[in-house]
């Protein structure tokens, strides 16, 4: 899993032998995974026991993702847009899952895939297709489109 992060994601990440012996390190974020059951598993107890200490949210079936309080998806976008003079009314974001609720509540043009789960669609202001057939992809094809001129 290391290997697959650092070295397909490119994610900037160490290994850490003991979590409890990391001292005077700025942990901006971990996330939990299981192969197939993560939310499932976290559920019962460690959501129930974080949740009130940090920002915890279901990013798949394999994945929770866990941020100091205040911070998610939206407050890195804020930060990009705020850098370059942005509006929300001028930003589009896509996603999928229960970590993009915040961002595709807030941007001004926002779409969920139409295989993401029911309270992320409900986010959205639009839905696109899934990733396998490039529906992110299709969308974006479409402002093209829409900014070409032909003179």
């Amino acid at each position: 899993m290391f290997h697959w992060l650092r070295d397909s994601y490119g994610f900037d990440v160490r290994e850490v032998p003991d979590l409890s012996k990391v001292e005077n390190e700025d942990i901006i974020k971990f996330t939990i995974y299981h192969p197939t059951s993560c939310e499932e598993l976290c559920s019962p107890n460690f959501i129930p026991a974080w949740n009130h200490q940090a920002k915890l949210a279901v990013a798949g079936k394999e994945w929770l993702d866990c941020n100091a309080r205040g911070v998610s998806k939206w407050t890195g976008l804020s930060f990009l847009m705020n850098y370059f003079g942005l509006t929300p009314d001028e930003v589009c974001c896509f996603g999928d899952n229960l970590n993009d609720i915040e961002m595709l509540q807030n941007a001004g043009e926002s779409y969920a895939v139409s295989n993401a789960r029911a309270e992320v669609i409900a986010s959205a202001k639009h839905t696109c297709p899934p990733y396998w057939e490039n529906g992110v992809l299709q969308v974006l094809k479409t402002f093209l489109k829409e900014t070409t001129n032909p003179f």
